[in-house]
């Protein structure tokens, strides 16, 4: 899957941290991240940020889970893959600050949890240091537009990640 993401609209200190993050995750392949397969671009004459990850089974393959009645032992086990996935962003130094269930999909039967999202939704991430994300799923310190955050904020989402699983 190829994703064009255009910066141009971001302050030029902002367009910086866009190509530093994503090279940041190219360094991050886990079993459990839709993981970036080729070196991100940037084309300069357009400000546009191209990047090449792992194509889930289907885009919008998080709707299953909506559709879907799972057993416990299901939930869990997409809930440990999710938690995996985090955990390895987390001790990479990475604090996503976007965990939700719409970047939930399979691919080969696999959770995988999608680090970028589309377009808009990396650039959500960008524009602002400390919010970014849904605000049902969001941190307390998010919300309150805190800027001292940690991974726990990550695992605040988690927690309303598996509520929802369970609860749809």
């Amino acid at each position: 899957m190829v994703t064009f993401v255009d910066i141009s609209n971001i302050f030029p200190q902002g367009q910086h941290f866009a190509l530093d993050s994503v090279k940041i995750l190219e360094q991050t392949n886990h079993p459990n991240l839709l993981n970036l397969v080729a070196n991100v671009h940037i084309l300069e004459e357009i400000n546009t940020l191209v990047f090449r990850t792992e194509c889930p089974d289907h885009i919008s393959s998080w709707k299953q889970f909506c559709k879907t009645e799972l057993s416990a032992f299901q939930t869990l086990s997409l809930f440990r893959q999710l938690a995996s996935a985090i955990a390895h962003l987390n001790s990479h130094g990475i604090i996503h600050r976007d965990v939700h269930p719409t970047r939930l999909h399979l691919h080969n039967g696999i959770l995988k949890f999608n680090m970028i999202g589309l377009p808009y939704n990396y650039k959500k991430l960008l524009k602002r240091p400390n919010f970014s994300g849904h605000v049902n799923y969001s941190a307390p310190e998010f919300i309150l537009e805190s800027q001292d955050f940690k991974e726990n904020s990550d695992t605040w989402s988690l927690g309303c990640c598996l509520y929802y699983l369970v609860t749809k």
